[in-house]
This record gives C-alpha cells, sequence and structure tokens, in this order.
C-alpha cells in the first residue's frame, strides 16, 4: 500500500468518524402533549412554558401579536413544537435550564456591545464572585471578581446581543443588550444536591486535570450548566484557542490541541501534543502525546504515551506507554506499558507490570508481574502471581496461582484454591483446601528414611519427597513426582505415582546425571480420617554417569536389576523395589 492510498484511508476514517451521529449526547427533550385552537402564539408560548423542565426565555416584543396556532402535539419532542409554532424565522438555543429562542435577523455592521456591573444574592444582596456571563452564541465570557463586578464587550452583527448568567447553587438568567448597558442583576439560589457537584465533574477534582486546566476554566465548568457541538476548535491550552473560555461546554467533531485542550467532549478525532481533557463522553479517536482524561463512557480508541482515564463505560481500545484507569467496566482492549486497571473487563487486559479487575474478567489477563480479578471467566497469565476469587478457564505464572473457586486449571509452581470443582492445579506445590494435603514417613527399597508431602487433588496431586540412607556414606535424595489416588472400596484405596529421585553424596561435587525414576503402585487402607497405611511394588528405572573404576560399577544404588544396558557413559538399570509409608 502506497503512501497516497494511506493518507486516503486515514482521511476516510476521519470523516466516518465525524460523520457520527451525537443524539447519544444530546439532552433529552420533553415530549410534550397539547392542543391549540386559534391560540394566539404568545399565549401558546405561555401555555408551553408551564410544562416540567420547560423554561422558555424570549422578548414578547420579538413575537408576533397576530398569528394564532391551530395544531395538536400528542407526546411530540419540545424542539418539534417549538418550530412547528414558531416556523422559519426563529432560532432555538439551549442554554442551561433556559430554551432561548431569537428571531432570525439580517445582520448589521460589526459593533461593539459592552455589559458591566455587579451580581447580587436576590434573597440575602450579598454580591457573588466567580458567577460566569457569556454571550450565546460566540461563548465569550468572564467572571466576577471578589466583588461581584464585571465587565464583558463582545462584537456583534446583530442589533441585540443575548448574555446568559450562570453561577453554580443560582438558578440561570438570560439578558439582551444594545449597545451599553450597565446593570446589577440578582441571581436566585437553589437548593444544592449533596452529590450534584462531585458526580457531574468529578474528573476536574482530578491532579493532573487540574494542572492543565486554570481555576477560570474550572469555574465555568461548574458555573455553565450547558454544551453544544461544534464542527472543529483549535487550541494552545485550555481557554487559549477558537472555543474560548466556555471550551468546556462545547463537544466537536475535530479538535486540535497544540499542548493541551478542555472540551465537554468529542464525537470524531482529537489530537493533543501533551493532554486532552474531555468532560464527558468521546466517541471516536483520541490520541495525546502524555494522556487523555474522560469524564464520562469512552467509544472508540483512546492513545496516550503515558496515561489514559476514563470515568465511565468504555468500549474500543485504551492503550498508554505508562497507566490505563476506567471507574467503570470495558468492553474490548486495555494495554499498557505498566498497568490496567478497571472494572469488569470484557475482553483483554495487557500489561507489563500489573492488571487490576475489579470485578469480572471474561477475557484474557496477561501482565508481566500480577493479575488480579474477582472473577475469571478466561484466562490469566503472569510471570509471577495470578489472583482471583473465582476461575472458570485458566490461571497460569512463573510462581504462584491463588483462587478461591477453581474450574480449569492452574499451572503453576505453587497453586493454592479452596475448591476445585472441575480441572486440575498442576505445579510443585498443590494447595486445596478441600483436597489432598498429607505428609508421610516412608521406607523404600532405595532410601531406608524417606519423607513426602502430597498436595493438590485425590485425581492428580504432587509428590515432593525427600530421604537418606546413614548406612551407605549418608547417601541423600530429592524428589518430584505425580500422582492419582482412587477408592477400590470402604477404607481401601489405590495410588498409581510417578516420581522422579535425584541421588547425592555429601562428599560428592560432581554433577554428573544421577537420576532414580519410579512408577509405584501402591494399596492403602485408611485407619482414620487423616492415618493410613500404604504398600506397594514399585518399577524402579535408574540413569546415572557416575562410574566407579575401583570397583567397575555405575552409580550409587546396588539392586539386582533384571535389565542393564550402558551407552557410552550413560548406564541404565531396572528393578522392582518396594515402599511402605504412613501418611497423616
Amino acid at each position: 500500500m502506497d503512501v497516497r492510498s494511506s493518507i486516503y484511508i486515514l482521511l476516510g476514517c476521519i470523516l466516518w468518524l465525524i460523520a457520527l451521529p451525537a443524539s447519544s449526547q444530546e439532552p433529552a427533550r420533553p415530549l410534550i402533549t397539547i392542543d391549540f385552537k386559534n391560540t394566539p402564539l404568545r399565549q401558546a408560548l405561555s401555555d408551553v412554558n408551564t410544562f416540567d423542565r420547560v423554561k422558555l426565555s424570549y422578548n414578547p416584543d420579538h413575537i408576533p401579536a397576530d398569528r394564532v396556532v391551530n395544531e395538536s402535539f400528542q407526546q411530540v419532542p419540545l424542539d418539534l413544537v417549538l418550530k412547528k409554532m414558531l416556523g422559519a424565522n426563529f432560532d432555538i438555543k439551549y442554554r442551561g435550564s433556559y430554551i432561548i429562542i431569537q428571531p432570525k435577523k439580517e445582520e448589521v455592521k460589526k459593533h461593539p456591545v459592552k455589559l458591566s456591573g455587579a451580581v447580587k444574592d436576590a434573597e440575602t444582596g450579598a454580591v457573588i464572585p466567580d458567577v460566569t456571563i457569556y454571550e450565546i452564541n460566540k461563548l465569550n465570557a468572564t467572571l466576577t471578581d471578589t466583588r461581584g463586578q464585571f465587565d464583558l464587550t463582545v462584537s456583534a452583527k446583530t442589533d441585540y446581543v443575548t448574555f446568559a448568567i450562570s453561577r453554580e447553587n443560582y438558578q440561570d438568567t438570560i439578558i439582551q443588550v444594545q449597545d451599553i448597558s450597565e446593570m446589577t442583576l440578582a441571581l436566585q439560589p437553589i437548593k444544592k444536591e449533596k452529590t450534584s457537584v462531585k458526580d457531574r465533574f468529578e474528573i476536574e477534582t482530578k491532579k493532573l486535570v487540574q494542572f492543565f486546566t486554570s481555576d477560570e476554566s474550572q469555574k465555568n465548568a461548574r458555573n455553565v450548566r450547558m454544551d453544544e457541538e461544534r464542527i472543529w476548535q483549535v487550541s494552545l491550552v485550555p481557554m487559549i484557542g477558537s472555543n474560548g473560555k466556555l471550551s468546556g461546554q462545547v463537544r466537536n467533531k475535530i479538535s486540535v490541541n497544540v499542548l493541551a485542550g478542555y472540551a465537554y467532549g468529542v464525537n470524531g478525532v482529537e489530537l493533543g501534543g501533551l493532554y486532552n481533557i474531555g468532560r464527558r463522553e468521546m466517541n471516536g479517536l483520541q490520541m495525546a502525546g502524555f494522556g487523555n482524561a474522560v469524564g464520562g463512557a469512552s467509544h472508540g480508541v483512546q492513545l496516550a504515551g503515558f496515561i489514559n482515564t476514563t470515568k465511565g463505560y468504555t468500549h474500543g481500545v485504551q492503550a498508554a506507554g505508562f497507566l490505563n484507569v476506567v471507574t467503570d467496566d470495558v468492553k474490548g482492549v486495555q494495554a499498557a506499558g505498566f498497568v490496567n486497571i478497571s472494572n469488569k473487563v470484557n475482553g483483554v487486559q495487557a500489561a507489563g507490570f500489573v492488571n487490576l479487575a475489579t470485578k469480572e474478567m471474561n477475557g484474557l489477563q496477561a501482565a508481566g508481574f500480577l493479575n488480579s480479578a474477582k472473577t475469571v471467566q478466561g484466562a490469566q497469565v503472569s510471570g509471577f502471581l495470578n489472583k482471583s476469587k473465582a476461575t472458570r478457564g485458566a490461571q497460569i505464572s512463573g510462581f504462584l496461582n491463588v483462587t478461591k473457586t477453581l474450574k480449569g486449571m492452574q499451572l503453576g509452581i505453587v497453586n493454592i484454591s479452596d475448591t476445585v470443582s472441575s480441572g486440575t492445579p498442576i505445579g510443585l506445590i498443590n494447595i486445596v483446601r478441600s483436597g489432598m494435603h498429607q505428609f508421610a514417613a516412608e521406607h523404600n527399597d532405595f532410601m531406608p528414611y524417606q519423607v513426602a508431602f502430597r498436595s493438590g487433588i485425590y485425581r492428580f496431586y504432587t509428590v515432593l519427597s525427600a530421604g537418606i540412607d546413614p548406612s551407605n556414606n549418608n547417601l541423600w535424595s530429592y524428589g518430584v513426582g505425580f500422582g492419582s489416588q482412587f477408592t477400590i472400596r470402604p477404607k481401601w484405596y489405590g495410588n498409581v505415582e510417578l516420581a522422579a529421585h535425584n541421588i547425592e553424596q555429601p562428599d560428592r561435587n560432581a554433577d554428573d546425571l544421577n537420576l532414580l525414576n519410579r512408577l509405584n503402585l501402591n494399596v492403602g487402607y485408611q485407619i482414620g480420617k487423616h492415618l493410613s497405611v500404604n504398600a506397594g511394588p514399585v518399577l524402579n528405572l535408574y540413569l546415572t554417569k557416575i562410574y566407579h573404576a575401583d570397583t567397575d560399577t555405575y552409580g550409587d544404588l546396588d539392586h539386582p536389576s533384571f535389565y542393564e544396558s550402558t551407552q557410552g557413559d550413560l548406564h541404565l538399570s531396572a528393578w522392582v523395589g518396594y515402599a511402605v509409608s504412613v501418611r497423616f
């Protein structure tokens, strides 16, 4: 594929992302049921204004006095009701809790419009600092100072300009201004919801977000309860860009942030040199040299050189050089150079160090050190430790696997579980709370004194052993193997075990092969709950490279063999022995 084709494909993907519908992010509009019969338009608007969640703001002088409405609406969205009533000569804008109705007018020569004054509490008369005053079309904005005073000048191409006055925990106010106006505005306080700020603006409490955004940006975000969508924006840093001081209230289809950006959300493509901050949803592609922060759900792809954080549900791909954090569920892929964190995961978590799913993990967790999930349906693969409360699938680690309920396989040096409903733990030490964990004192044909530890489940367990023969220059051995136990009749059971034992002499430094392999076929009797005796024949297969020139013999074990063979310096012998043990 040549460069030109790649560019065309990239542009096609961007255009497709831009064309994504934004309906899923738009605020829900009330459904209206109302009948009008020869009702004057002004009266009809007044009637609509009585519905819950409807606050109309308009200048009555702009509403034709002679127009009447003859329409019947049954559960029709408010937008359509107003457009049908008003016709094509009016614009409708949603700003905070208000629906602003403006007549469409021909542009006039650009001229400045200035609004200044002070803002006070309507009940106490106290001045209110940090109130946002903004022009509703271009979103030029300012904040009141500590004395509650403000001064805002905008350029206008219409006879009048509409301003909105907004403050957290106060009711919004809408005014229309011509030329120069100075006034004192009173805002009506509203009851503060205990969790409103935390729930709606939690992303603004994050340290990285606070570092990249100014206090003024965060105050505007808390004050202004509105959002709108624009095709594109370019910014250097938050507040210095085409969306101005209210960039946190604008959702963009194409967003380019030279250093950092602050927006309501993304419904297309966002590129940032350092950091992208979206207060709500991200739909499409978000790329940054350092990090991306999303305060709502994420649908698409997040790529960052260091960190991605998403507050809401994530559907797609999240890839970062260091850390990915999703405080909700993930459906797709999380890939990080160091750590991934999320609630429920349906898909893949892959990290260089740690993966953490605080709820279910359905898919694959792969980490260089640790995987942790509440429940697993799929596989956990790690270099050191896998941990879950319930596993249905596989846990594979370089050292330790831990789960409460296993339905599948554990493969590691140490495996720990409470219950194995089906499947098998495979490792050197398998500790199953409801399974087998036996110590044994043993005597056999090659080591008169031997101890062993069996762990796992009865149908498959591992055996670790060590033995010594004081009569043969303190010859000693250590071994590992696996076996299976089955019931013959009440209190009687059988064992089949295969184990390998390395034979050592205390005064010998040679590392030559000296290995005894044993196949045990034993029968046991259960004396008590934790006490049994066990005995049976053993097939021995002895491989050694130890040669004693003075006696012309091989190895350290002298047993009558039914088979012997020497190939080069490797000697093989086989014989039938025995084993007797007490297990507890």
